[in-house]
């Protein structure tokens, strides 16, 4: 599924975000992991809350990839 041009600048811009926070870790305690666990469930939507639980794990390593390459959300 194509991504509208003002979606993926919203994405881009959180996940720009999301790598500075990762970059200062040491300070803030926030590595890329814990901030895709807290913005993986916003990030994705479910039918149900059984399916949303199935596939967490798989949404975070997503989300904590997109923190950890940033540059892959415009390609």
């Amino acid at each position: 599924a194509q991504m509208s041009a003002q979606s993926r600048q919203v994405l881009t811009a959180l996940v720009d975000l999301l790598y500075e926070c990762q970059e200062y870790s040491e300070q803030n305690g926030m590595k890329s992991h814990s901030l895709a666990v807290i913005w993986a469930p916003n990030l994705f939507r479910f039918a149900t809350p059984q399916e949303e639980l199935k596939s967490l794990r798989l949404v975070t390593s997503i989300v904590e990839f997109l923190i950890t390459h940033p540059d892959t959300v415009n390609q």
